[in-house]
């Protein structure tokens, strides 16, 4: 997927997965057939970097945030642009729709996040009182309040109705680096340069329970799909995962070499995977037990992983400009996807995990399919590729056997091919 002049900042499948919509530093998103058929849809309009995208939840609209200080909403029917929402005055940092899709949540650099109504009316809710850029902004999973994250070491709780003076944390002795909602919306939990993490009430009630331990600043904090732990990464090498309800001492995952970037959880909650500038990730069982399970073969800074929708695959992307499959409990080799001509920043699976699509620095998206490598030449992957046998008499030529094993061969043959395309077709 070529066609950007500039880095490639974002990339998101719509819902359906049939397509995607990238953002870059050429002023310009995409809109590409995920199959790669056809030409993509060029959106123009913006004066400065496209900087984040959104589909909406309906797959209908797709909304822009733009260095230029705009936020554009698109029709995704490749029907042009429908409004722009101005009022900003400072680049538009992150964007994104409410659950159900009625409003738009952006921050930017001049200090506000906003909340605009998707359909254009009315003038935008503002929510201001930050001190510094707006970091980061993230609706609560039921869309009834927002989080908003800051360079000028809070964070605010604000009702996205606009009623009241927002919960404002404070604690923090230096920037955040990032704020997210539990799965229940009751809870906060922030990162920060000051070396620690909190966790909040969502009603601003109490005091937080500090995550205090590590040794360098907290880059990330994750919270587990059941709410119960955080885990948080640092650039002090390791990973740690709290205890998210009460006290106690978290559990500290030491092996990499180098600052740890990210961390996701697998679907289940069991294990976590960690990226890191030593160019391996991890995989760590939450029950600590045992050594972790070491992804080791990138030649780069490791910058992202993703685990499969199953659960059973990890795909990095690296510095080295690679991106590998592996499995989750380490048997086999990597698939190793060459292609990009620059860094890998990041990627993601596509809802049916049979795809995945990464960005790069090189100013290219690409979608990779077949990813399940072939492990024995019974693999019905092999024999669906090409429905060719070959010929009785190059067998007999060639291979130096009788007229009646070379057409016992062809017909092996020809049965495996007609059983793959028809499981294909099913």
């Amino acid at each position: 997927m070529r066609g950007h002049e500039g880095w490639v900042r974002s990339a998101k499948w719509s819902a359906d997965g049939t397509r995607i919509i990238t953002t870059s530093d050429d002023k310009r998103a995409r809109v590409y057939s995920a199959d790669g058929v056809g030409e993509p849809w060029i959106l123009r309009g913006h004066e400065g970097w496209a900087r984040a995208a959104e589909w909406s939840p309906d797959g209908r609209r797709i909304v822009t945030a733009s260095s230029d200080r705009t936020v554009r909403i698109w029709d995704a029917r490749r029907m042009g642009e429908r409004r722009v929402f101005r009022g900003h005055e400072g680049a538009v940092s992150s964007v994104a729709y409410s659950p159900g899709g009625e409003r738009i949540l952006t921050a930017s650099e001049d200090g506000t996040a906003r909340v605009w109504k998707a359909d254009g009316s009315g003038e935008p809710l503002l929510l201001r009182g930050h001190e510094n850029w707006v970091s980061s902004a993230a609706w609560s999973p039921d869309g009834s309040r927002i989080v908003t994250a800051s360079e000028d070491r809070t964070a605010r709780l604000w009702n996205a109705e606009g009623t009241g003076e927002p919960v404002v944390l404070r604690g923090h002795e230096s920037a955040l680096n990032a704020a997210a909602w539990s799965p229940d919306g009751k809870r906060v939990v922030t990162a920060s340069e000051d070396r620690t993490a909190r966790i909040w009430n969502a009603d601003g009630s109490g005091e937080p329970r500090v995550l205090r331990g590590h040794e360098g600043e907290v880059r990330w904090a994750a919270w587990s799909p059941d709410g119960a732990h955080i885990a948080t990464t640092s650039s002090d090498r390791t990973v740690r995962v709290w205890n998210a309800h009460g006290a106690g001492e978290p559990r500290i995952f030491r092996g990499h070499d180098h600052w740890v970037e990210f961390a996701a959880w697998s679907r289940d909650g069991k294990r976590i995977v960690t990226t890191s500038s030593d160019r391996t990730a991890r995989v760590w069982d939450l029950e600590g037990t045992g050594e972790p399970l070491v992804l080791n073969g990138h030649e780069g800074w490791v910058r992202s992983a993703a685990w499969s929708p199953d659960g059973k695959r990890i795909a990095t992307a690296s510095v080295d400009k690679t991106v590998r499959i592996w499995n989750g409990d380490g048997t086999g080799e990597p698939v190793v996807l060459r292609g990009h001509e620059g860094w890998v920043s990041s990627v993601a699976w596509s809802p049916d995990g049979k795809r995945l699509v990464t960005a790069s620095d090189d100013q290219t998206l690409q979608v990779w399919n077949d990813l399940m490598p072939l492990v024995s030449p019974e693999d019905p992957q092999l024999w669906a590729a090409t429905p060719y046998c070959v010929p009785v008499d190059w067998t007999v030529k060639h291979l130096g056997v009788t007229e009646e094993m070379a057409r016992a061969e062809q017909r092996t043959c020809q049965r495996r091919v007609e059983a793959a395309a028809g499981g294909a077709s099913r």
